[in-house]
């Protein structure tokens, strides 16, 4: 566990460890798009059209 403590002081967290976090994509870019659940929905939709 201490080792994985130290890994993620290098980076953002210990899960994205060294990303670049101006790259990773963030809500407001995502807020535009549809969601899975909406898609899947769309989906479902279409096939009973």
């Amino acid at each position: 566990m201490e080792e994985l403590n130290k890994e993620a002081e290098n980076g953002l967290n210990a899960v994205q460890g060294s990303a670049d976090k101006s790259k990773m994509i963030s809500p407001e870019d995502a807020s535009d798009k549809n969601t899975v659940k909406e898609q899947a929905k769309n989906f479902l939709e279409g096939l009973t059209n």
